[in-house]
């Protein structure tokens, strides 16, 4: 994975899907693996919240995407901007989707607070395009071994769709 630096513990991955995306490793609680419905979920290695697609943002338009990186590192070096993991909500959910083998993926993911996401959003909004939504924010906390990544849940319309609450103990 190719990262780039944006600022507050926010990096760019480039190389595989175009993603800026919040470093929480080191504020996740440790989480146990879980069975549910007869399928292992295992811990990931590291923890992020995916902030915004930039690759689709840009509509596949690569000068487009660089723009939306360099509005990213230089929103985030002025001070005036507060941007910062808030923690976890309470609020869990199971996510299923097939992978390209046909095979359901499972992941274990936590709604999570981010201090900061709506004013980066609005501004996005003003600067590029009024129809700009940033993901919806979560952390993959589990997932199955034929999840590479985990499961994309980039809106709220995914989470309605590939989603089901879950309580955890």
């Amino acid at each position: 994975m190719s990262r780039q630096e944006l600022g507050r513990d926010v990096w760019y991955d480039g190389g595989l899907k175009g993603y800026a995306m919040l470093d929480v490793t080191h504020s996740v609680p440790a989480i146990s693996p879980l069975v549910i419905d007869g399928t292992e979920l295992l811990p990931k290695e590291e923890y992020h919240v995916s902030i915004a697609k930039l690759r689709a943002l840009a509509r596949g338009d690569a000068a487009k995407e660089a723009e939306l990186v360099t509005f990213l590192q230089e929103y985030f070096a002025e001070q005036d901007h507060e941007f910062r993991w808030a923690g976890l909500t309470g609020d869990y959910y199971v996510c299923r989707k097939p992978n390209q083998a046909g095979e359901t993926q499972m992941t274990l993911i936590g709604s999570v607070e981010i201090v900061g996401l709506r004013a980066l959003e609005r501004a996005m909004r003003d600067r590029f395009d009024p129809a700009i939504r940033l993901s919806q924010p979560h952390v993959t906390l589990l997932k199955s071994t034929n999840s590479p990544y985990g499961i994309g849940i980039n809106s709220a319309d995914d989470l309605a769709s590939l989603c089901t609450p879950i309580e955890l103990q």
